[in-house]
């Protein structure tokens, strides 16, 4: 981001266009940042999900995505984040997070609370969906990615490059696997 003093001139344009919905956009501290949206999964709820990225939206996927968005409960979602910008401009072996070329990313949350008996249905559709929208992924961000996965997904999520940077540094720091498990580089 920029320094904060930016901040109304160049947001200027888009709140003299018409009048927003909704305008969130303020200097705030991180943790702020980080938090405002902790209301909309709440502390107790249950989540499995899966994660997608895409070069591109191909009409096949947006078809995929349609399809498999609404046939479930009304407390799962999909939500879709348009990547670019920063994230491309970084070049890919600079930090752990790889994948920079993607244009979108799609996360895939099944959810249920504690009194509905619904586990194994929620799980179902966040697979099929993920199972409709696999072809056309190009890769997977790290943190979308559920425990069950396994070491194959989490090479995906790394690309071979990355992978093998952060298994030198785990075989460094943690060579007994405290924090858990790294595939083959």
């Amino acid at each position: 981001t920029a320094p904060a003093e930016n901040g109304p001139d160049a947001l200027a344009p888009l709140r003299s266009f018409g009048s927003p919905l909704v305008d969130l956009v303020a200097p705030r501290p991180y943790v702020q940042l980080q938090s405002m949206l902790d209301p909309a999964v709440p502390h107790g709820w249950h989540y499995y999900w899966k994660s997608a990225e895409f070069d591109r939206l191909e009409d096949a996927t947006i078809d995929a995505i349609v399809d498999n968005a609404a046939q479930t409960s009304q407390r799962s979602y999909a939500v879709m984040f348009h990547l670019g910008g920063a994230i491309q401009d970084t070049p890919e072996d600079a930090t752990a997070y790889s994948h920079r070329h993607a244009r979108h990313n799609l996360n895939i949350n099944g959810v249920w609370t504690a009194d509905h008996d619904i586990a194994e249905r929620e799980i179902a559709w966040t697979r099929a969906f993920h199972a409709a929208v696999r072809p056309w992924e190009s890769g997977v961000y790290t943190n979308f990615l559920d425990q069950d996965e396994g070491l194959d997904r989490i090479a995906q999520a790394f690309g071979p490059p990355t992978l093998k940077r952060l298994a030198t540094v785990k075989h460094n720091y943690d060579p007994d696997h405290i924090f858990g498990e790294l595939p083959p580089a």
